[in-house]
């Protein structure tokens, strides 16, 4: 039985930090995809709507996590360093760029362990016991990172940043993707 996932984006590059919350939905589907999956009783074979799922959530935190640091760190975290009225805020961007960096380690070990599951169908204890601790990690990394960046970081760069600069982030998280920004 597949497992739900998430939202899909709700708002375009025109509006690209509100489209930064949308991919935090994202995050926390697919992570909710894993914690299922750690859940499942031990040598518990994997059926088809979870072999699809975890695929799926391994895929993501491969390919469109690693444009969504890009997008914080490269385009948003940069021009609100540049604001006298972030200094109070820097230490947290460290924190959450140190975050991101522990996140990464994080799902390398999950994308070690998904493919290792997809391909036996099952994992040995160990390996699931693993994968646990992992994912419990993620969970408690994210529940923190997301909360600061949705509560403290997001709502401090809409007010400083100025509409040219949103677009140009707009654009730039447009073109990470290949795609062509609407705004």
């Amino acid at each position: 039985m597949p497992v739900k996932i998430g939202a899909e984006a709700e708002h375009g590059f025109d509006k690209p930090i509100a489209l930064m919350k949308d991919c935090h939905r994202r995050i926390e589907g697919f992570l909710g995809v894993f914690q299922t999956l750690a859940a499942l009783p031990p040598g518990a074979k994997l059926d088809t709507g979870h072999q699809e799922s975890l695929r799926k959530a391994v895929h993501y935190f491969e390919s469109a996590s690693p444009r969504h640091v890009a997008d914080e760190e490269q385009s948003l975290f940069a021009r609100m360093r540049q604001y006298p009225q972030c200094d109070d805020v820097l230490r947290e961007l460290e924190r959450l760029e140190d975050e991101h960096c522990r996140a990464q380690s994080l799902h390398a070990t999950c994308h070690t362990i998904g493919q290792f599951w997809l391909e036996l169908g099952s994992l040995p204890d160990r390996q699931r016991e693993k994968f646990a601790v992992v994912v419990n990690d993620l969970a408690a990394l994210y529940k923190t990172h997301i909360e600061l960046e949705e509560s403290r970081v997001f709502p401090l760069a809409e007010s400083l940043l100025s509409v040219s600069e949103k677009e140009e982030i707009g654009q730039e998280m447009a073109d990470r993707r290949g795609l062509f920004a609407t705004a």
